[in-house]
């Protein structure tokens, strides 16, 4: 069983010595109750930046290093991909994407994978708050079932945490009203969990007054305008002239000089800029890539209909749809030009969706790019990116493993 021969690191064990006073009451309250083996369900509450990640490392070394199974996982792959042994609630405990509300988990009794959830001491699911309640009951369900134990998580021990500011459960055309019914704090398990707030911001030490901004913001502290609108500080805004000369002067605050950048391109990884519309994004990373020095390479989407008689007639009209979560029909890159993966392929090699990219100085050519992967300024990878059909109907069988499993170089570059 993998999971029993997770490396435990030991800085993740010497952290306990620099948790906080609350991260230190949230982790002996839960080591504790994981030694007390009386199960139960935990949240974790805290805005970003006050260390959840940091307490989960913490207590999966420590309840690891013991001899027991701690499982890990998140709502979204590049979160779980920050863990040793993390995955997708979806991949671990086999629940379908696109399910509805009698959504069940797909794991057979008689399997491996249910000896794994009978026999892991505690798990941990971070970013829950993204996650829609009846993903959580499908795997309270499951728990119950495997365990033949009708208490909460099936009488295990489950840590939840989350941010409820940052992101929700999505609900396509609906408003906040149909947001809150799918959270889990709409669950009937929502009142079996014991909640601990973390609010010491560690990140709040470098900005603290744009942090406590977003703080009252969060806590709808922050005084309105006439129209309920929240008026940002003037020290935080751009002068508006016109469209063009105010998306230039954005640029150019974010990324002052393209060619330091192109020096050092972890440091261009470093900036972004958020736009509400894809349209916006879309002008905005066309005036960038016109910034970058060097060869343009042209990649076009082969789009077809599912019906090749049909291709002819709708060929023109399928380059001309933008389905979310893929690319333009037309993507221009360069070398260094960063890029994001928007599928969840292979998380031990940290393809996720929200993986960033550097396209490779080898091999930009119509079939295959290489790309170095970028985690962090001393870890790369170098990995291929081949063309795979992928369908957008979620009805439909398809394939979404646009990256090839193989890596092709695996090292550190300098």
């Amino acid at each position: 069983m993998a999971e029993k021969s997770i490396p435990i690191p030991e800085e993740d064990l010497h952290a306990m010595n620099y948790l906080n006073v609350q991260q230190t009451y949230a982790f002996d309250t839960i080591f504790n109750t994981t030694m007390m083996n009386t199960g139960g369900a935990f949240f974790i509450d805290g805005p970003g930046g006050t260390g959840k990640s940091f307490l989960y490392k913490v207590l999966l070394a420590h309840i690891r290093s013991k001899g027991y199974i701690a499982l890990i996982v998140a709502s979204s792959g590049i979160a779980s991909s920050g863990f040793l042994g993390g995955r997708t609630a979806h991949s671990r405990f086999k629940i379908p994407i696109d399910a509805g509300p009698k959504v069940k988990c797909q794991i057979s009794f008689q399997r491996g994978e249910a000896d794994l959830i009978r026999s892991f001491k505690i798990i941990i699911w971070d970013e829950a708050p993204m996650a829609d309640k009846t993903v959580v009951l499908a795997l309270d369900k499951l728990l119950k079932d495997l365990c033949e134990n009708t208490k909460p998580s099936g009488g295990k021990l489950a840590v939840f945490g989350g941010d409820f500011w940052q992101v929700l459960p999505v609900v396509r055309r609906d408003g906040r009203k149909e947001q809150v019914q799918v959270s889990i704090v709409s669950s009937t398990l929502w009142k079996y969990f014991i909640r601990i707030e973390l609010t010491d911001n560690m990140r709040a030490r470098t900005d603290p007054t744009f942090v406590d901004f977003l703080m009252r913001i969060g806590n709808g502290e922050e005084p309105t305008n006439s129209r309920g609108e929240i008026e940002i500080p003037e020290p935080m805004l751009i002068p508006y002239t016109n469209l063009e000369q105010s998306i230039e002067a954005l640029i150019n605050i974010v990324y002052p000089n393209m060619r330091l950048f192109e020096e050092d391109p972890f440091e261009m990884m470093k900036r972004t800029i958020l736009c509400p519309k894809s349209e916006y994004m879309d002008n905005i990373n066309s005036r960038l890539i016109q910034r970058i020095s060097g060869k343009e390479v042209l990649y076009i989407s082969d789009d077809q209909a599912k019906k090749l008689m049909d291709q002819g007639d709708y060929v023109d009209y399928l380059n001309s749809l933008e389905p979310r979560g893929q690319p333009q029909h037309k993507l221009l890159l360069k070398i260094n030009s960063p890029v994001i993966l928007l599928r969840n392929i292979n998380h031990l090699e940290a393809l996720c969706n929200g993986t960033r990219y550097l396209p490779s100085t080898t091999s930009l050519h119509s079939w295959t790019t290489l790309c170095n992967i970028v985690q962090s300024e001393d870890w790369k990878k170098c990995q291929s990116v081949d063309h795979s059909p992928i369908c957008n109907d979620p009805g439909t069988k398809y394939t979404t493993n646009v990256i090839y499993n193989e890596v092709l170089l695996q090292a550190k570059l300098n």
